[in-house]
């Protein structure tokens, strides 16, 4: 005959004390909830307007900011939205790719870079700046505010975005 096995059962943690445990002075403390900040632009995912790609690309930079718990980076969806600053196709699509709605959260998204890509995007936008004006950027320059909805060149909307990108990239180093 074999002897029998008490079987263990779980408590369950109420707000009564039961016998055997230890009362604790401390109070338990309530997790702060996360508060999403405040993003200079709509959320892409509702915007119909946008072709899927933008859409997606545009989707995960709001993620980034919105709901940092369930980010995940995604290199080709971060050489997409740098590839797409000032990509020719823009001038005939009027920035479809990076609508200036949408170019804040990109510029915001791609301050926070790291590594080589950062020196590139650095690179790139001084590029973009030397090669359409001799002016030196200034912090005033960049962060002027222009309206390009009615059809800025494609000049004016590549310095625009060069100047505020580099503003942006200076400011958090």
């Amino acid at each position: 005959m074999q002897p029998q096995r008490k079987s263990r059962q779980k408590r369950k943690r109420t707000g009564e004390e039961q016998p055997g445990d230890i009362p604790s002075d401390k109070p338990h403390k309530k997790k702060k909830g996360h508060r999403p900040p405040d993003l200079p632009s709509p959320d892409p995912g509702a915007d119909e307007s946008l072709p899927d790609q933008s859409r997606k690309a545009l989707s995960y930079a709001y993620t980034r900011f919105q709901d940092p718990p369930n980010w995940k980076f995604n290199k080709a969806r971060q050489i997409w939205l740098i590839k797409r600053l000032w990509s020719e196709e823009m001038a005939s699509f009027s920035c479809a790719y990076i609508p200036e709605k949408y170019f804040t959260l990109v510029t915001k998204y791609l301050a926070d870079v790291k590594g080589g890509i950062r020196d590139n995007l650095i690179q790139m936008c001084n590029s973009v700046v030397a090669s359409e004006t001799p002016d030196p950027v200034t912090p005033e320059s960049a962060t002027e505010p222009t309206d390009l909805s009615n059809g800025g060149s494609t000049i004016t909307i590549k310095m625009t975005r060069a100047r505020s990108l580099l503003c942006a990239l200076s400011d958090v180093q």
